[in-house]
């Protein structure tokens, strides 16, 4: 079985993540209480790899190969992100995200880019 037979481009996920103390830029390290980029990239693999393991009937099991990320907008603490996953492209184990990270108040951009994964397993 390669990923074609769990993914097709388009396919689209969705998750919405409060910005909380433990993912501000400060709790890393940083200087603000706004969202840390590293944050981002925690919860945008996590959404992969969930959604990578329930397509594939809890078989499949994933591991990052590429992140690519532009952070354009902070978000403050206690405000909410919405973050997209769109399979862009499949090929034999690999898949392919593009990912766009809005705030949930008024859906302006905060963060976007491209997400690959090497599906193991099925």
């Amino acid at each position: 079985m390669d990923a074609s037979q769990c993914f097709s481009p388009g396919q689209v996920r969705t998750q919405e993540f409060l910005v909380d103390e433990r993912s501000t830029a400060r709790s890393l390290g940083g200087d603000d209480e706004v969202l840390g980029t590293p944050v981002i990239v925690y919860w945008l693999e996590i959404m992969a790899s969930d959604w990578i393991h329930d397509a594939t009937g809890h078989a499949g099991r994933s591991l990052g190969q590429f992140v690519s990320l532009q952070h354009a907008a902070p978000v403050s603490q206690g405000a909410a992100v919405t973050i997209e996953l769109k399979v862009d492209l499949v090929f034999l184990n690999t898949v392919r995200f593009a990912v766009s990270v809005t705030a949930a108040e008024d859906s302006h951009l905060v963060a976007r880019g491209r997400h690959d994964r090497a599906i193991f397993g099925i």
